[in-house]
């Protein structure tokens, strides 16, 4: 029923039912609230948001970009993914706003999305410097990236990122003090998250005076459905060389145990394994992933919390947040 059809019913004017219905009822006497309450309840009346949106010049929308690399799997398919977009989700929901996801490795397909929709702002994961700089230029709201690296002169954007530096040193240095000295790391791609994560592992590496060479210590992973397994059988041929091998995220160090097994490679007993990001399968696999922990949950959050203060003149701090790491030791590291 609309506003008008139930003020008729109950006698009053559309101004009393719509004022009861925004809050604005300090003319409203107790009575009448709650009897247009009732009413309210009665009839099952739900709001028309678009309509109050559009009367509050604001659409209350804020749009999630996904970039997905080309001929990957189902992005959302990685734990770490489906938990941060659902702690996102979430996040959005309780400050009253509303969230639409769009996922595309084309910045033309997201930049068509974005012209059709009157988004308030956005949270960006996985763009590329390319990417990030085209979205700067032509989306004028506030932006809030998730592990981007941004400059100083990039104003009105902001990033949710991680110690990744401090969390791959650490597990490195772990790996080292338990006398693996032959260390692959393994990996998808050499940008962004990932290579903070390699520069660290290969600083760490240095410090105790080891080979650093990326040809010895780097193994890419192909992301492409049809191609990761052949990589992941390419490095149990390659890994003899090897005691350990430390995986850019836990996605990847689960799948490796599992290629390990089939081929008969026992984990840790022939080689040591470890992640990074320390979501639900880290505890599910066995043996059970030892990994660099981060609070995916709270980065979504903290990305929704910062946009919508910023949204609601209530932001005042730097652009970047980081968040801290710790290492969790489970069972796929030993001692040599």
């Amino acid at each position: 029923m609309t506003i008008k059809e139930i003020a008729d019913k109950l006698g009053v004017s559309s101004t009393t039912v719509s004022n009861v219905i925004r809050g604005k009822d300090k003319q409203v006497s107790p009575a009448m609230k709650k009897k247009v309450q009732a009413a309210l309840k009665e009839f099952n009346y739900t709001p028309n948001i678009g309509a109050v949106n559009l009367a509050r010049k604001r659409s209350k929308i804020i749009g999630i970009i996904f970039f997905q690399m080309v001929n990957t799997e189902n992005g959302l398919q990685d734990p770490f993914a489906a938990e941060l977009i659902g702690s996102i989700e979430e996040t959005i929901r309780q400050a009253g706003y509303y969230m639409m996801l769009y996922i595309s490795d084309s910045i033309t397909e997201i930049m068509y999305w974005l012209t059709g929709w009157n988004m308030e702002g956005l949270i960006v994961l996985g763009s590329s410097p390319v990417s990030r700089k085209e979205l700067q230029e032509r989306f004028h709201k506030p932006v809030v990236f998730i592990d981007s690296f941004l400059s100083s002169g990039e104003q009105n954007h902001y990033n949710v990122g991680l110690d990744d530096r401090g969390g791959a040193h650490d597990m490195t240095r772990y790996l080292l003090e338990q006398g693996h000295r032959k260390i692959l790391f393994a990996a998808d791609n050499l940008t962004n998250v990932d290579a903070v994560r390699y520069n660290a592992f290969r600083s760490a590496m240095k410090d105790f005076g080891l080979n650093t060479d990326k040809e010895d210590n780097f193994f890419l992973l192909e992301p492409q459905p049809d191609k990761l397994q052949k990589s992941m059988d390419t490095l149990c041929e390659k890994i003899t060389s090897y005691t350990a091998v430390f995986c850019a995220s836990d996605y990847y160090a689960v799948k490796l145990i599992g290629s390990f097994q089939d081929h008969g490679i026992r984990v840790p007993d022939d080689v040591s394994v470890a992640g990074f990001d320390d979501n639900y399968i880290a505890e599910l696999c066995r043996p059970r992933l030892t990994t660099v922990h981060q609070d995916v949950s709270l980065k979504g959050s903290t990305a929704v919390r910062i946009l919508t203060a910023v949204l609601e003149g209530r932001y005042n701090s730097g652009q970047e947040v980081l968040l801290p790491t710790k290492l969790i030791i489970r069972d796929s590291v030993r001692r040599i």
